[in-house]
């Protein structure tokens, strides 16, 4: 059937339309020597997704060949409220400063069906045919979700000049959420200056990240056919009570410590900074790997006709090391002025540990299924290597008058990935003993150009054009480099 559609075969297109606008607006005053801020802000984001030139194989012949997929969407609203204060020389201090201020934010997600045909289990699929959009199944009418979450954030911030040489700063922040109560964080930081050209300066930070609404809320089943059965594969939402009965505690909030220390100078024309970081993150939230249903009994129990599952948990433990560069360079030239930035990082993350299941989703299933991390190699590697792990930015400016021109270059490093279907005689392809391969993706330069015209003090235009010269990453190589009509880099 799908060949009466699509007799020399296809390959799925799968685009998306996203619409991002925000409102804000505020008030400033001076009330007694404080400046005081009043901000309202408003925020919406929903991306809708299609599947094109596809067809969904269990409705044979009668299928479309595009689809709808459905929609998600962010909505956000927050009211700050803040005032500080230069309190002076006082307490023996060179000078001394007070912040302070709250925040109520309110987050709502939402998932929303798409077209029947995206997500359709038609008569075929008791013949083996899959059901759903090939490529990008839809959203079903039991993955649309509507949750919302509050929370009301205070803080304090104080920083002091202890001396000409010697600054501190240090803040501390409460926030108490709807759905998972209260946290206190923190910072203190501190710089010391040898010369007026040259300083050392360190900090540390607890923070806290509590999961994303997309995170607890999105949801997704896809369905396949065996053995004369219809099996779905369903990313869980995380309020679902099986996992709950399965011992998968509810998502709680990661905490990390962030670590820093450098050396910064200041030389008129020539500044830099050199800093030396590293993030300690406890219980990071992931998504678990597929878990094969049949494979254990507990899961099987409570997800009859489904094949695997897959949801987000806080199992692992990761730590982040890294540098970052900063150093601009300015030049006056007459009425003119050039200014040349580089910025670069390079970062490492590393999975340091991974909890063992509960004991509740591994009851009755066999020793090698009970050793399973539920965070796998595929998760792992989103973390450690399926992101660029060196970027450098190298920026042009040029000031003449009101007028300001500019150009960037930005530098990605390679990542690495795994897919099925790789071939391991391509060279940019290893793959191990058990046939599992990965692609190392090359790292690619993208260049930017802007213009922005300053008309007055408040009311500037900037026209700008990113990545101008088309650059796009490698394509997949299921061949040996890219030959026998597949595309190389």
């Amino acid at each position: 059937a799908v060949l009466s559609i699509f007799p020399d075969g296809y390959v799925p297109v799968l685009p998306g339309r996203s619409i991002d606008w925000s409102v804000n607006g505020g008030l400033k005053a001076e009330i007694d020597n404080w400046d005081v801020d009043l901000g309202y802000g408003y925020g919406h984001n929903h991306l809708d997704q299609f599947a094109r030139n596809t067809v969904n194989a269990s409705l044979g012949a009668a299928s479309p060949t595009e689809f709808y997929i459905g929609r998600t969407e962010f909505n956000q609203q927050v009211i700050d409220l803040t005032a500080s204060k230069d309190m002076g020389s006082v307490f023996g201090m060179q000078a001394f400063n007070v912040a302070f201020g709250a925040q109520w934010r309110r987050d709502n997600f939402q998932v929303h069906r798409g077209d029947p045909a995206s997500y359709a289990v038609g008569p075929l699929a008791v013949n083996g045919r899959a059901s759903g959009s090939n490529g990008r199944p839809g959203y079903a009418p039991t993955d649309e979700n509507d949750i919302s979450r509050r929370n009301i954030g205070a803080y304090i911030d104080l920083e002091a000049d202890i001396s000409d040489a010697f600054l501190v700063t240090t803040a501390l922040r409460y926030e108490d959420y709807s759905d998972f109560g209260g946290n206190l964080s923190g910072k203190l930081a501190m710089r010391y200056k040898f010369t007026d050209e040259f300083a050392l300066r360190g900090s540390y930070n607890r923070g806290f990240r509590a999961p994303s609404l997309a995170q607890i809320g999105n949801r997704v089943n896809t369905s396949t056919v065996q053995n004369g059965q219809i099996l779905q594969t369903q990313q869980i939402s995380s309020e679902d009570p099986r996992l709950a009965q399965l011992g998968i505690g509810d998502p709680k909030a990661e905490i990390s410590d962030n670590f820093s220390a450098g050396v910064t100078g200041d030389f008129g024309r020539f500044t830099f900074t050199v800093d030396g970081f590293q993030i300690n993150i406890k219980d990071r939230i992931a998504i678990t790997d597929g878990i094969l249903v049949a494979n254990f009994p507990a899961v099987a129990a409570r997800f009859p006709g489904v094949r695997e599952i897959r949801f987000f948990t806080n199992q692992i433990d990761t730590r982040t090391r890294g540098i970052d560069v900063v150093a601009t360079y300015r030049v006056d030239v007459g009425d003119t002025l050039l200014r040349f930035t580089l910025a670069g990082t390079h970062a490492q993350t590393k999975v340091l540990r991974q909890r063992a299941p509960p004991p509740e989703l591994v009851a009755g299933a066999s020793p090698a299924n009970q050793a399973l991390p539920l965070i796998g190699l595929t998760a792992t590697e989103l973390i450690e290597v399926a992101q660029p792990r060196t970027k450098i930015l190298l920026s042009t400016s040029w000031e003449v008058g009101a007028l300001t021109l500019g150009v960037r270059a930005s530098y990605f490093g390679n990542v690495k990935a795994f897919s099925t279907g790789l071939n391991g005689a391509d060279d940019n392809v290893k793959c191990n003993a058990n046939n599992r391969c990965v692609q190392t993706f090359s790292g690619k330069t993208i260049f930017d150009l802007n213009a922005t015209y300053n008309f007055s003090d408040s009311f500037a235009l900037t026209l700008g054009a990113n990545n101008i010269f088309d650059t796009y990453p490698d394509k997949w190589h299921s061949t040996r480099n890219g030959f026998a009509g597949e595309a190389a880099s």
